[in-house]
């Protein structure tokens, strides 16, 4: 290739990555996403201390600490005389026996302050535990996980997330806070909340608590009362760059469960709220929030669902950049009539735990539909995403994983992925085979082609349909060259939301920690940049070395495979232009993209070297024997050649049954022309 043949390949290459990333980038506005890469500086598990100035987020009462918030009408609801202190549900010590997480309860809107899960990590080799369910900022009440926002009497608004409420009993697994609400002629309600954490025993597998509020009358006469509180809050990101945190419904259509969720970055300073009451007319079963790989999911129980009668998604402060976007869940009452002396209750069961496919698929979350929120479709990959084929993948990871030393609680999911490329490669090796017995019939054509453009030099639309009907004489389709890899793109894309949806590649090394490779599920980071930058259109924070090797793999299978003849003399400098741009085009696309799918891609591209080798190999050495008659081939004839060898047999008599039938048909065909001679 000439010096003009290269920068013509080069720029043809910029331009291609150039729109791809353009073409996504536009795609991500059209869905509301940001992909704006989070500052190195930023880290995922911490929280702001104060709110911005400028949030939109909806602000139901001051928060100076008032000892009293007051309403329309003399309604004020009394806060404790003493605070109480924080109560600690469960507990934080690394896999303890008995309980999965702690969860913190503030007075303070009776809110939860923070949940431990005491069986993960924040991040790869730390101790720390894994925290989410944190307020967004230290100073917004009604930021707050599960934090009851305000009650509405006869119509009358009362605020109480900046309430501190009064703490009545509490217990290693269980905590009831109350406050009341009195007005001129003095106590009108009472509103209790308790929570109550399961072990890892119970059926929720202790990654349930029950959150219940319960409304008591105090004084004479009825009165409606409407509850506002939060559901869930994202939890922290746990990817770089896109879409990674979502706001969910699970919505009940014929007993089946369907999952509608909104990217955070959906949410605008116009558009800061999402209402997810109904979705396509289908009542809403549970809301939630949750990132790639935790979720906190609150759902009505016992009759409870019919008494919400609004679930919003609401950003707590939507014009934020996306990476410190935080949003969350607000649930309405209907009206509840409470009479003198009677209560009306609200239970609720809020999972917070990983989005684990052996949990989320058990026979109790699995009922509830908790399943279908492991893998979440979006973006232009989405109709080529299939749910059945992601579901094999994670199976045979799984069965790999069991094999390279899962049995023995040692396995190496890296191994696995190997494993399945191997695997997948005998599955497609008899379309690859044919695929180079194709393409090396193919590279046997020149003469043939160069007769043809000779001829039809003045005239392309003839060439090519000279050349067409030359193929398909020869029983030669241009299709079977790409035929390989066009199998495989859904299985790199299915493996892709495999690796986003597979819990156990979190943190997962390969090799068992002997590589540089800490996270299957991230990109493989040989060195960290301290402060990452964009060099033209690619997002740098790190030296990714999967990427770059891939791209020499790339090159080196474009220069051993066979090349097909061109029909023209540009399609000529597309092959030439082509040789050069899929070892850059791939490598860029994929060069933030999880470990372990660029370690599928890589290995899968060194088999496929290997084995073309062996293939080309194999025919050379029956096209030897062949021109040395000492085999005959049993390949699959040509078009041409079975019309020849049609008409070869066609005078051969048949035997058996077939030979009968043929000779009476003879003899009346026979008849025939004999009575037609005789009529004559």
């Amino acid at each position: 290739m000439d010096t003009r043949r290269l920068i013509t390949a080069v720029l043809v290459t910029m331009l291609l990555v150039l729109g791809f990333q353009l073409a996504m980038r536009w795609y991500a506005d059209r869905m509301g996403w940001d992909l704006t890469p989070k500052p190195a500086a930023v880290d995922s598990t911490t929280q702001p201390t104060t709110a911005p100035t400028t949030s939109t987020a909806a602000t139901t009462g001051p928060t100076t600490g008032a000892a009293v918030a007051r309403a329309p009408g003399g309604l004020r609801a009394a806060s404790a005389t003493q605070p109480a202190p924080d109560v600690v549900l469960g507990s934080a010590r690394r896999n303890d026996p008995t309980h999965r997480m702690a969860v913190t309860i503030g007075a303070r809107g009776a809110a939860v302050e923070q949940v431990v899960l005491n069986e993960f990590t924040r991040a790869v080799d730390s101790d720390e535990p894994y925290v989410f369910q944190k307020p967004a900022f230290a100073s917004g009440d009604d930021t707050r996980s599960m934090a009851t926002r305000a009650a509405v009497i006869d119509g009358t608004r009362v605020e109480l997330d900046n309430v501190a409420w009064s703490l009545e009993s509490s217990s290693s697994t269980s905590a009831t806070y109350s406050t009341t609400i009195a007005g001129d002629a003095g106590p009108l309600l009472r509103i209790r909340k308790t929570y109550e954490l399961f072990d890892k025993s119970a059926a929720g597998a202790g990654y349930e608590v029950i959150v219940s509020h319960t409304v008591e009358g105090l004084a004479d006469g009825a009165h409606d009362v409407r509850l506002i509180f939060n559901g869930p809050v994202t939890p922290p990101r746990e990817v770089d760059r896109g879409p990674d945190r979502y706001v969910l419904g699970g919505y009940e259509r014929e007993g089946v469960i369907r999952v509608n969720h909104h990217a955070i970055e959906q949410f605008t300073k116009e558009k800061p709220a999402i209402d997810l009451t109904k979705y396509e007319a289908q009542p809403l079963r549970w809301a939630g929030a949750l990132s790639v790989y935790f979720a906190g999911i609150a759902r009505p129980v016992d009759g409870a669902d019919a008494k919400i009668a609004r679930a919003d998604a609401v950003a707590f402060n939507p014009e934020a950049q996306p990476f410190e976007r935080d949003a969350g869940l607000v649930f309405e009452t209907t009206p509840l009539q409470v009479a003198p002396s009677q209560t009306a209750a609200l239970p609720m069961r809020v999972f917070f735990g990983p989005r684990q496919r052996s949990l989320l698929k058990n026979d109790y979350y699995g009922a509830l539909g908790y399943n279908e929120m492991l893998v979440l479709t979006g973006g232009p990959c989405a109709y080529c995403t299939f749910q059945w084929l992601i579901d094999v993948l994670v199976v045979l990871l799984r069965a790999f994983h069991w094999v390279f030393g899962g049995f023995a609680g040692k396995g190496d999911w890296g191994l696995a992925i190997i494993a399945l490329v191997v695997l997948v490669r005998l599955l497609l090796h008899p379309v690859t085979k044919k695929s180079q017995v194709s393409m090396m019939k193919m590279s046997k054509f020149g003469p043939e082609l160069e007769r043809l453009r000779k001829k039809y030099a003045d005239n392309k639309d003839e060439l090519n349909r000279a050349m067409m009907q030359f193929y398909k004489q020869q029983g030669f389709s241009p299709v079977l060259g790409c035929l390989p890899m066009f199998l495989q793109m859904p299985i790199w894309i299915a493996l892709w939301s495999a690796l986003n949806s597979t819990f156990e590649l979190r943190h997962a090394p390969f090799l068992w920690g002997f590589t540089w490779i800490d996270d299957l599920a991230k990109p493989d980071h040989l060195i960290k940049v301290a402060r990452p930058f964009h060099l033209w259109f690619l997002y740098v924070d790190g030296l990714n070395l999967l990427p770059i090797l891939m791209g020499v793999v790339f090159y080196l299978q474009m220069k051993l495979q066979p090349k097909p003849v061109s029909m023209t003399k540009e399609q000529e400098q597309q092959q030439k232009i082509m040789q050069w741009m899929m070892p850059f085009l791939f490598p860029v696309m994929l060069y933030a993209g999880p470990s372990g799918l660029n370690l599928y891609i890589m290995t899968s591209t060194l088999i496929g070297i290997w084995e073309s080798k062996r293939i080309r190999d194999h025919i050379k050495q029956q096209e030897s024997d062949e021109a040395q008659q000492r085999v005959i081939i049993d390949a699959k004839p040509t078009r041409g050649s079975r019309d020849t060898k049609k008409r070869a047999t066609a005078d051969e008599p048949k035997k058996g049954i077939a030979g009968w039938l043929a000779s009476l048909q003879d003899r009346a065909e026979q008849i025939r022309r004999e009575a037609e001679r005789k009529g004559k």
